[in-house]
């Protein structure tokens, strides 16, 4: 992300700080986007015209790939509105902008220039590129969710980094840079819920990285120093992650499955869950916004569910959804809707059955 800032040379708005941030790389034929948010650095409140309303007042001096240059802005309207905020002491406002015909740039490098009323911020160089991820993770909905916009997550590779774009809405966003070659996955998350989701993924040292989609990155800090994520991470109804680990024994061996819940940017709390290893773990968000892990094994079903308005650290109950006689084995399990969220597995005698998930305790 390029931030560019400047103070407004405007006297009637002296005292405002503009500031421009654009992502540095921008996917050929997606409109490149632009924030701009206006800062007042003084101890006193201050105006400035509001953006959002008055459109007309930003303009973009761009030279396309190809050479093309253009001042582009919108149609101002016969008589302005006047319309102002007011900006408390280190108070702040956001607008965000398309840069009109960016979608038709070809691959190669263009030119911004950002000018509000008449203060012009410096220049800045957009890479329009061609994304070619090297993981796309689109496994995040919820089983029952059959409406909305389907989400994905784009991690590619840039020399030693990885960028994470998020596909929503047939619009691509940027949402961090970080070290090494890494594949992040989306949390289950309900859209109905318009809460931002969190992202995991294991970095090339084993660390396990978190973040929300509008945050910063950060390493999950737990005292056992051997932990892996063996299931995929939920985003619960009060926006917690919830996150299945495998914590290891000091040699190696499996110890106990348990949940990493997070809240915010305070520190994990985690929750004794089972000393039984599971061979895969299914991780789905219900309609009330709590967590559904089935553990699954060669012979066995359990469910687990952790409540959005559980806040204590006690170990959490698991429920038996199923046991194999002698002969029976599970070789496959995956969710699917039987009027609500279920399992479905085959067997080794290629025979299919439906498990229901028990209700809330």
């Amino acid at each position: 992300m390029i931030v560019l800032s400047l103070l407004s040379l405007i006297p009637a708005w002296a005292d405002a700080e503009v500031t421009a941030s654009v992502h540095g790389r921008a996917p050929a034929g997606q409109t490149v986007h632009v924030m701009i948010r206006v800062r007042n650095p003084t101890s006193e409140p201050i105006s400035y015209p509001d953006l959002t309303n008055r459109p007309w007042l930003v303009q973009f001096e761009t030279t396309d790939p190809e050479g093309t240059k253009r001042t582009l802005f919108s149609t101002p309207p016969e008589h302005d509105t006047d319309l102002t905020w007011t900006l408390a002491p280190d108070g702040q406002r956001w607008a965000r902008f398309e840069v009109p015909t960016s979608d038709a740039w070809p691959v190669g490098t263009a030119k911004l220039r950002v000018k509000v009323g008449d203060t012009a911020l410096p220049q800045t160089r957009i890479d329009v590129v061609k994304l070619e991820p090297h993981h796309i993770d689109d496994q995040g909905a919820p089983v029952d969710q059959v409406f909305g916009a389907e989400s994905r997550l784009l991690s590619v590779a840039v020399h030693e980094n990885t960028e994470l774009w998020l596909a929503e809405a047939g619009r691509l966003r940027p949402l961090a840079t970080v070290p090494g070659k890494v594949s992040a996955e989306l949390s289950v998350a309900r859209i109905e819920q318009a809460i931002g989701r969190w992202i995991t993924w294991t970095d090339n040292e084993g660390v396990i990285w978190k973040m929300r989609t509008q945050g910063e990155p950060s390493p999950l800090r737990l005292p056992w120093p051997k932990l892996s994520q063996c299931g995929r991470a939920a985003t619960d109804a009060s926006a917690r992650l919830v996150l299945p680990l495998c914590v290891q024994s000091p040699r190696g061996e499996f110890d106990q499955l348990m949940a990493a819940i997070v809240e915010g940017n305070g520190p994990p709390m985690t929750r004794h869950v089972s000393r039984v290893q599971p061979t895969s773990l299914l991780t789905n968000v219900n309609a009330g916004g709590h967590v559904d892990w089935v553990l699954v094994r060669p012979g066995a079903l359990d469910q687990v569910q952790i409540l959005h308005t559980d806040e204590h650290s006690r170990p959490t109950p698991v429920s038996p959804l199923w046991r194999a006689t002698a002969s029976e084995t599970i070789v496959a399990a995956s969710w699917t809707m039987a009027d609500s969220p279920a399992v479905q597995t085959t067997l080794n005698d290629e025979s299919e059955q439906t498990h229901r998930l028990v209700g809330p305790r």
